[in-house]
């Protein structure tokens, strides 16, 4: 999921979907205990005979981060209920008829297995927070001790804990990795174990595998820096189930140096000494052979092999993530149709529709984030594609395609969208499926 759309801070507001088609409804099951939020009704509707279907699973003022759990048998969203610091995790089935959690505080969160979450809680003043591990298995949850700043989760069972902020608001460069992985040895019936303090930086965004680690560095970067100088808070991110980039609004951020660590045992990776843009996409291919960013000081594309610490460069372009299949997904500046590139430097025009792509497991799978034809820059179109089918998501404000998240077997599709729900923004997460 694309940055703005990961963080409370710029939260993804939603949109249902417009059509005259029949509707069929599933209710959810009801939440239990005061204060419990309320659900919208499932409603799947067909966009055709025959057609994908579109089901809306939650209406509330905002939806953050949405991932899917390692092998696609759920998937959890962060929802905002219109308060500051009002959040909280949902957890759903893989179909999205059954709510198989509510854990109360949650604004961010990363999955450590099927069945096992690391819950970010934030304090009631804004303050920094501590992290659960939540299980949906009946065991009961488990608080890491001492107070803890942001997370960012991979989609490999990793997820990276920083400490907590300082008073100076200076960005933490201590971090720890939970993990389920059988290298962690010392879980000791917990079904997880945190690694030792990492003193390298800034965790900023995972390998598909969850064994490399990019972290940005800079010493004199202060959070407030970030904050006046993009307009967003770069504390509270996430990574897409197949894209996994981080991305700023635009601003005058200024450029960090990097470092990639090797998992398990956290070596350092020999890469060239570059300073990027913390706005841009970082990201690594499918494979983890190539890491991508913009240069920080020519506003270049580079591509980098992480084996060779071989050095490519692209002017005019911006990157956006990369298809299942390791083809890197580039932008130009001034927007239109999406250009892959392949791992040999060829360029290639996808012929899509305008707009942000975001590439499904299968086949012909895509999501494209199409701007107002008109130029109007409030409203726009998700447009999402699969099993030889097409469907339009119309939304009240800028769509990215950082609002679709495929799942892992490329047979449904989240998204989150902005919509006017009777004058008033609200946010709605809805599933695509095909038949």
């Amino acid at each position: 999921m694309r940055g703005p759309l990961a963080r409370l801070g710029t939260l993804a507001l939603a949109a249902l979907v417009a059509g005259s088609c029949a509707a069929a409804t599933a209710t959810l099951p009801s939440s239990t205990g005061p204060g419990s939020p309320s659900f919208a009704a499932s409603s799947a509707s067909p966009a055709a005979s025959g057609g994908l279907a579109v089901q809306t699973l939650l209406v509330d003022h905002g939806i953050g981060a949405v991932r899917w759990a390692p092998g696609g048998a759920a998937f959890a969203a962060v929802v905002q209920s219109g308060t500051a610091n009002d959040g909280r995790v949902e957890v759903f089935s893989a179909d999205g008829t059954q709510r198989l959690a509510t854990i109360p505080s949650g604004w961010d969160f990363g999955w450590l297995d099927p069945t096992s979450l690391a819950v970010l809680l934030e304090h009631p003043d804004g303050s920094n927070g501590h992290v659960v591990i939540h299980f949906l298995d009946g065991r009961p949850e488990a608080q890491l001790p001492g107070a803890r700043g942001a997370i960012l989760a991979s989609d490999a069972g990793r997820v990276a804990v920083t400490d907590p902020f300082a008073s100076n608001a200076e960005f933490p460069t201590v971090f720890r990795v939970l993990t389920t992985h059988p290298v962690a040895s010392g879980a000791d019936g917990r079904g997880w174990v945190e690694s030792g303090p990492i003193d390298a930086g800034w965790p900023t965004a995972w390998s598909t595998d969850g064994n490399l680690l990019a972290v940005s560095t800079a010493s004199a970067t202060s959070s407030a820096d970030l904050v006046a100088a993009t307009g967003s808070e770069i504390g509270r991110r996430s990574q897409g189930s197949s894209l996994g980039p981080i991305r700023l609004a635009a601003g005058g951020a200024p450029p960090v140096q990097f470092t990639v660590l090797r998992f398990p045992d956290a070596t350092r990776v020999p890469l060239p000494n570059l300073l990027l843009d913390l706005r841009s996409v970082w990201s690594f291919s499918p494979d983890d052979r190539w890491f991508v960013a913009v240069d920080g000081t020519t506003g270049e594309t580079v591509v980098i092999n992480v084996e060779t610490a071989q050095v490519s460069r692209l002017a005019g372009y911006w990157p956006e993530g990369w298809t299942p299949t390791g083809d890197l997904v580039l932008m130009k500046a001034s927007g239109g149709t999406a250009t892959l590139r392949s791992s040999d430097g060829t360029l290639t025009p996808t012929g899509l529709p305008a707009g942000q792509p975001s590439f499904g497991p299968l086949s012909g799978e895509v999501a494209i984030a199409r701007p107002d034809p008109n130029g109007e820059t409030m409203t726009g179109t998700i447009e999402v594609r699969m099993a030889g089918e097409t469907v339009d998501i119309p939304t009240l404000g800028p769509p990215t395609a950082g609002e679709a998240v495929w799942s892992p077997d490329g047979r449904s599709c989240l998204v989150a969208t902005p919509t006017d729900d009777a004058q008033q923004l609200h946010a709605s997460l809805l599933r695509v499926s095909a038949p």
